[in-house]
């Protein structure tokens, strides 16, 4: 996990004005403290998209293959791609590896990530 997303968990956990017990959900209803339905999720990802303005075709999915070729593109290990990602065979890996990165890119990686 990201030390910036730990962090972030951790305020979110002891933030006083909405107290969290350990057994409760991170992102979860304010009204029902259950995590959302997928139709709901993928309706608010439907939104965020119209708003940014993106066009019609990404898939929920596409975050995930983004994450991975950023990472890949960052220069990092494709063994530490695979755990992050949950993969059991390397080759399913290997999909998000198609990206060869320039010299400065693992920098302006970080950067565009705020590290």
């Amino acid at each position: 996990m990201a030390p910036l997303v730990a962090r972030e968990l951790v305020a979110l956990r002891e933030s006083p004005d909405q107290p969290m017990r350990p057994s409760d959900f991170v992102f979860a209803s304010p009204v029902t403290r259950r995590p959302p339905s997928r139709s709901g999720v993928i309706e608010r990802y439907q939104e965020a998209l119209a708003t940014a303005g993106f066009r019609d075709g990404f898939r929920f999915h596409d975050l995930r293959h983004t994450f991975g070729t950023t990472m890949a593109a960052a220069g990092e290990p494709v063994t530490t791609i695979q755990a992050w990602m949950g993969h059991s065979d390397l080759k399913t890996t290997q999909r998000y590896l198609h990206y060869a990165p320039a010299e400065d890119e693992a920098a302006r990686v970080a950067a565009a990530f705020g590290e």
